[in-house]
């Protein structure tokens, strides 16, 4: 007999800014951006909301300088899984979102916003790019990818959710030679996956079906 597959809800912040990045990203705002930066409107956006609906406890309509401040150059320096050139994006798509919180009639100071973070790209990307303002499980996958790790192997992902980076060298597997006459038997290995509904390894505090659990998502991962 089949067993049931469980089925957990996802969190209302999860939710709320999933929606909200759907909709930033199919809009005319966003489709007037150069294309390396369409390529990371949904991806941004959705993290960016998510931290003001999670760490802040705040809607995108309450954003202030204040907040943006907090949000632009501490919480996603220290959360974001970002590299510099993503980085680099962070701004210009923020700015994006601001216009269309503006236009959505969410934000009705959003065209001020933009302008006032506009200068603010410098001091993200530094503080994006300085190990000392990260949080432990950015510290912990960004020291594995430096490390030429597989994140996609189920003993990388646990390391990293332990907070460690143990020796992951595996010994090799000893063999038993085929009999005279017999060819070798192929052998194909299959790493496990883990479960779908637990906690993201990278821990970007989503579930794994939902981050790196998505189709195409861990091969992104191992650029």
């Amino acid at each position: 007999m089949r067993e049931e597959e469980e089925v957990e809800e996802e969190s209302p912040d999860e939710s709320r800014a999933e929606l909200m990045a759907i909709r930033f990203a199919s809009s005319p705002v966003v489709s007037g951006l150069p294309q390396e930066l369409r390529e990371y409107a949904y991806l941004i956006a959705e993290r960016l909301l998510y931290f003001s609906f999670s760490q802040l406890d705040t809607s995108p309509a309450d954003w202030d300088e204040s907040l943006l401040r907090e949000l632009l150059l501490n919480i996603v320096p220290r959360r974001l899984l970002a590299d510099r050139d993503m980085l680099e994006k962070v701004i210009p798509i923020t700015e994006a979102l601001l216009y269309w919180l503006r236009f959505e009639g969410l934000l009705p100071e959003g065209d001020a916003l933009a302008q006032v973070i506009h200068g603010w790209s410098d001091q993200t990307v530094a503080a994006g790019t300085d190990r000392r303002n990260w949080g432990a499980p950015k510290t912990a996958v960004m020291n594995a990818v430096e490390a030429g790790l597989d994140l996609t192997k189920p003993q990388v992902q646990e390391a990293i959710v332990n907070r460690g980076l143990p020796d992951l060298h595996e010994p090799p597997v000893e063999r038993t030679p085929p009999l005279a006459g017999e060819p070798p038997i192929p052998i194909v290995e299959r790493a496990p996956r883990p479960a779908r509904n637990a906690p993201c390894w990278c821990g970007s505090g989503k579930k794994y079906k939902k981050c790196h659990g998505r189709p195409g998502a861990e091969q992104a991962s191992g650029r």
